[in-house]
């Protein structure tokens, strides 16, 4: 494994930046932002106004290759965390599981994506069906995608349904606005020691325009995020993005915003200096287009661009990753030196997402043939973590036990190349 020198990862949210131009229409949400529980106005006072065999993508205008949906499909076993969805509703997970989302969720039925925030203190789970659940507990019904935030400063979610944008908090019960909630009671669930929040705002992510302000319109797609940034694409793969609370100014006049055609979009924000009310970035937002075209720009955008025809990409903070067609990993951004040795390593790959744990850059994959991969970054330590797992095998890892929840209830644990032992 590669040793590594000190860089210290900085991420701290934009309040006000100006860069690849300026300013923005901050539209407010509904009710209150899911970060802090502030009150807004409401949405009423707002105005309204690869040669591959392609499939139908969820029914919309956009057609998508049939590698690009594989990879879609397995990037959502994986999480941007600690976290793995094994084919048989199996959970896996680094260590016992926080809060007992891990055995939770393998015991619900048809469970296709686990969105994990940066703490891993709150994870969501979606199902094939369009049920959202926090543990056990139906939040939401009819949702095609979820995404959490990627700082674990002011957590929150997003999750969308043909036509309606919903943001998804979970709190202290002390932390709860009790006059919003008695307006809207339906909107609450008190689960365990926490209580989870949803709202609707349809008039939140835009284009940025300042001077032809465009709002999100036809069936929306899916989302992506970076930091408390939030991107959405419709059915026509058009790109909007969050400016709720004007914290994505620095977007503004960037090329993306007029790409249309998109399977997915993704965006890493490295912090590389100034402070916490004007910092400094390394700015890049991509993506795939539903024919295989990639897209690009800013910091990165040129060797993005040079990697040729990509299946995937995710990317997060100074890290990001492409999924080829032929299975293996190109990687660029600020801390690519630190991990493209082991990453050359993984081959066969089906899927990819980057991500990090409270700081720690994580790079997680799984391989046609069903092996997982997971990589940690930190620079405090002199080596990578990179651990090997499967479902029959168990874990190859020499520094920590690694917990398989099963969905008839049961637990196993795996190490050191050890098999599942029954807890």
């Amino acid at each position: 494994m590669r040793k590594k020198t000190g860089l210290i990862l900085a991420g701290a949210l934009a309040l006000a930046v100006t860069l690849n131009g300026c300013g923005g229409s901050g539209a407010a949400s509904e009710e209150e932002k899911a970060a802090g529980g502030q009150e807004n106005v409401s949405d009423e006072n707002k105005d309204p106004s690869g040669e591959e065999e392609a499939s139908s993508f969820d029914g919309g205008s956009l057609t998508v290759a049939e590698g690009i949906q594989e990879a879609m499909a397995a990037a959502d076993t994986l999480t941007t965390g600690e976290y793995f969805l094994l084919p048989d509703g199996s959970v896996v997970t680094r260590g016992e599981t926080i809060d007992n989302f891990a055995a939770d969720y393998a015991a619900l039925p048809d469970v296709k994506k686990i969105a994990d925030s940066s703490s891993q203190t709150e994870l969501l789970a979606l199902t094939e069906g369009g049920d959202l659940y926090f543990h056990q507990t139906k939040i939401l019904s009819g949702i095609k995608d979820v995404v959490y935030s990627t700082t674990n400063v002011n957590q929150a979610a997003v999750c969308i349904s043909d036509d309606t944008v919903y943001y998804v908090a979970v709190r202290d019960p002390a932390d709860v606005n009790a006059r919003l909630r008695d307006m809207k009671p339906e909107t609450y669930f008190d689960v365990g020691n926490k209580t989870v929040n949803y709202f609707e705002s349809n008039y939140s992510f835009s284009n940025l325009s300042e001077e032809n302000m465009v709002l999100a319109e036809g069936t929306y797609a899916s989302l992506g995020a970076e930091k408390r940034d939030f991107f959405l694409l419709n059915d026509a793969g058009q790109v909007y993005v969050d400016n709720s609370d004007g914290v994505s100014t620095e977007y503004v006049g960037m090329e993306f915003l007029g790409w249309d055609n998109m399977a997915l979009i993704d965006a890493a924000k490295y912090r590389t200096g100034g402070d916490a009310l004007d910092p400094e970035w390394e700015l890049t937002v991509a993506g795939i287009q539903g024919d295989g075209t990639v897209k690009a720009c800013g910091f990165y955008a040129d060797e993005i661009l040079s990697w040729g025809d990509l299946n995937y990409i995710s990317m997060d903070e100074g890290m990001i990753v492409g999924l080829t067609p032929e299975g293996t990993l190109k990687v660029t951004g600020t801390l690519a030196q630190y991990v493209q040795e082991d990453l050359a390593a993984w081959t066969n790959l089906a899927g990819v997402k980057v991500g990090n744990h409270t700081g720690t850059v994580v790079v997680n994959a799984v391989d046609r043939d069903g092996t997982f991969y997971h990589l940690q970054y930190d620079d405090k330590m002199s080596e990578n973590v990179v651990v090997t797992m499967t479902a029959e095998g168990g874990c190859k890892d020499g520094t920590s036990w690694w917990y398989r929840y099963s969905p008839d209830g049961t637990i196993s644990r795996s190490g050191g190349g050890n098999g599942w032992e029954a807890q």
